[in-house]
């Protein structure tokens, strides 16, 4: 799902991030990639609480409805990715000693074989 944030700075003022489609989802910056960076956890923590309150996720708005907005006549806007909540189950191949060490990390991370993968891969 893309989102459009739109990003605001008057004079002697941090960046401020807002999403129109969120209400209430916003955040701030000292510099203009610093706001960016602020706004994308601001919403993918604010998605996250709505999918498990169960709450519905608003469609986003395409771009030029955002556009026509009173408060992005201003605002620079950029795009955020936010991953798709569902899960896929797959089904791979490996050699058996690879499989040994993922199950010896999981355990010793105290996560499951498929928490395990994706946080490493989240980190690298």
């Amino acid at each position: 799902m893309k989102v459009i944030g739109l990003i605001h700075k008057d004079s002697h003022t941090d960046y401020g991030v807002c999403f129109p489609d969120f209400p209430g989802c916003v955040s701030v910056g000292s510099t203009l990639e610093e706001a960016k960076k602020m706004g994308e956890e601001a919403l993918r923590d604010h998605v996250e609480i709505l999918r498990e309150m169960g709450e519905t996720i608003p469609n986003p708005r395409m771009l030029e409805e955002v556009t026509e907005l009173e408060d992005a006549q201003d605002a620079g806007l950029f795009v955020v990715t936010i991953p798709d909540a569902q899960k896929v189950r797959v089904n791979i191949s490996m050699p058996k000693d690879v499989l040994v060490l993922i199950d010896q990390k999981a355990g010793q991370a105290h996560l499951s074989r498929s928490a395990y993968i994706i946080q490493t891969l989240k980190k690298s």
